[in-house]
């Protein structure tokens, strides 16, 4: 309502309900501070003992959120500036405005007098009250909480690096990421990448494969591909490149891989994955193996360090030089025949993984291998 010292009440109900005296307390102006509206006008206030007259009511401005403190001190309207711009609305922080003691506050159930700006840094209410950061992460450890969002320290080797953290994971982000959750590189993937800056992909497999990243870009040189393979204990870089527009690596079944494509200058690129699976022979032991466009194919999966000795029989044809090819180290037979009456190639494997390629002039159907 409206009116003045000693004058009529004027109902204003045009935004609330009045109340029963006809002034309303609710109806906006109401009387002024020190007034209160009785009998349908605004009179002299007289509140008792604690109370003060604000706005046309008697109010307690030690625990009244509208007038916490003063008249018209309203603690809805105090939510700090910084985390507004941080993206943390008081709506979505899960805190509640109080007044206590004649100063607004927030109050976060489970955790009493929590300050606000604590939703910035905290890991126990990082961007919300009660939102905890995850600190068991696959591949980082020991989370931390910037600017309201859950980040992780990353153990490269070149010393602690802040990573992002997605699901129970930690990661490098790139700038196409969402946080810490980054696209998955399935056959090819499109972007633009300014200088310096670098894009994330995942990439996983079914199968124990060979995979091959190809960089298509009118300066591929300027690109710099870092593949790495998550562990518990954190990254390991499996291949880091520069200059080089094809890579290539082992990628195994159950592991997640991240691959980062840094610009030392902007650059627009697609990046292709071909995935290769090949079969996987136990060493020592036995298998049987197709050839193919007169080479063989296989991962051996070696048991124990030592020398194997290498047996191979069987297949339609086989002319000119029998060549075993493991890790960039060749072992040639003169000619197929020996070999397949009986004759060995010995081979120096460590335990692990290895990728064993047998070619010949002409090497074609199935071919018996043993190891031993």
């Amino acid at each position: 309502g409206q009116g003045g010292a000693g004058g009529g009440c004027t109902p204003d109900c045009s935004q609330s309900e009045c109340g029963p005296d006809g002034c309303g307390g609710t109806c906006n102006p109401g009387c002024s501070d020190g007034q209160l509206c009785s009998g349908g006008r605004c009179q002299a206030g007289d509140c008792g003992q604690d109370t003060f007259e604000c706005g046309g009511e008697c109010v307690d401005l030690v625990e009244d959120l509208r007038h916490c403190g003063s008249c018209g001190a309203s603690c809805t309207d105090e939510w700090p500036a910084a985390l507004e711009q941080a993206g943390i609305s008081e709506r979505a922080s899960g805190m509640t405005p109080v007044c206590e003691q004649a100063e607004c506050q927030f109050d976060c159930p489970g955790a009493p007098g929590l300050n606000p700006a604590a939703l910035l840094d905290s890991l126990a209410h990082c961007g919300g009250c009660n939102q905890r950061c995850n600190q068991d992460l696959i591949g980082g450890s020991a989370s931390v909480c910037i600017a309201g969002e859950c980040g992780c320290t990353i153990n490269d080797r070149n010393g602690p690096t802040i990573g992002a953290v997605c699901g129970d994971r930690c990661t490098y982000a790139g700038t196409n990421c969402n946080g810490g959750c980054c696209p998955q590189l399935n056959a090819s993937q499109d972007g633009e990448i300014a200088a310096d800056e670098f894009h994330a992909y995942l990439l996983t497999v079914d199968a124990l494969s060979r995979m091959t990243l190809t960089v298509q870009s009118a300066n591929c040189d300027d690109a710099e591909l870092t593949v790495l393979e998550y562990g518990p204990d954190g990254p390991i870089i499996v291949d880091r490149r520069g200059g080089n527009c094809v890579y290539g690596f082992f990628a195994s079944p159950g592991t997640q891989y991240s691959v980062l494509l840094r610009a030392r200058a902007a650059l627009e690129y697609t990046l292709q994955r071909v995935q290769t699976v090949d079969p996987v022979f136990v060493v020592p032991g036995e298998t049987r193996v197709l050839a193919a466009d007169n080479e063989i194919t296989m991962f051996l999966d070696v048991q124990r360090d030592g020398p194997f000795d290498f047996f191979i029989s069987g297949g339609e044809r086989c002319e000119g030089n029998l060549v075993f090819n493991v890790g960039g180290r060749e072992y040639r037979n003169p000619v197929c025949l020996p070999l397949m009456t009986g004759r060995s190639v010995q081979i120096e494997l460590n335990e692990g993984l290895h990728m064993l390629r047998v070619s010949a002039d002409v090497l074609q159907g199935e071919y018996t291998f043993r190891a031993e």
